[in-house]
């Protein structure tokens, strides 16, 4: 790895991007959201509380 003073970052998707996203297909549709193991990551989380902020 090259040396560098500028760290990468990496942060999870928001809940309002996962109800946005949830929202455009309303509340007659059934989705399918597939993430990363929620022992690994925040993603699960976020598309959770998506899912209880959206209308689908």
């Amino acid at each position: 790895m090259f040396s560098t003073e500028v760290l990468p970052k990496s942060s999870q998707p928001a809940p309002a991007s996962f109800a946005n996203a949830f929202s455009q297909f309303g509340p007659d549709r059934e989705i399918l959201c597939f993430t990363i193991s929620s022992g690994l990551s925040g993603t699960y989380q976020s598309a959770s509380i998506g899912k209880d902020l959206s209308n689908a």
